[in-house]
């Protein structure tokens, strides 16, 4: 595991380094969409990039936040479009090849079940959880102006 960890954070930096903004845009959109891409990789090396005056660190903050946006609707989508049964066949059929497990899904069912609508403020906060919050919200039929207010909350909070 650590060897494929290594592998992909190579290729993460590599592509970062030759498509800048668009690889930012590209990876934190994936992450957010349930595609297992290390935004801790992503925006360190992005903001490594700012820092050497390769990119411009508020640009890469706004493109790695608008990315993680449009992920994270996109799932959410899919849980309002899908419904829990399917994405429940779905994680035991691919989720072993995107690092998705439905253990994961359950917790992050359980905490909007829980807490309500409120959770997907504070789970955008936590790793794991944050990747997966936006399938119970769409499943519950979460009004998407207060789904969108929430994301761009914790990237307020996230802010460099």
């Amino acid at each position: 595991m650590q060897e494929i960890m290594r592998l992909l954070a190579e290729f993460l930096t590599s592509f970062i380094s030759s498509y800048g903004y668009f690889a930012v845009f590209l990876f934190m959109t994936l992450e957010s969409a349930l595609i297992p891409i290390p935004s801790e990789v992503t925006m360190t090396f992005a903001g490594f990039l700012s820092g050497i005056g390769i990119l411009n660190i508020w640009v890469v903050t706004f493109i790695g936040a608008f990315g993680n946006l449009v992920g994270s609707l996109l799932a959410f989508w899919l849980g309002r479009k899908m419904g829990e049964g399917w994405i429940r066949v779905a994680i035991r059929k691919w989720g072993r090849w995107l690092l998705i497990h439905e253990k994961d899904f359950d917790k992050a069912l359980s905490w909007f079940n829980k807490y309500g609508q409120g959770v997907t403020f504070g789970s955008r906060l936590l790793p794991i959880v944050r990747t997966f919050i936006s399938l119970p919200a769409g499943i519950a039929d979460m009004d998407i102006k207060l789904f969108i207010l929430h994301l761009v909350g914790t990237a307020r909070l996230c802010r460099p």
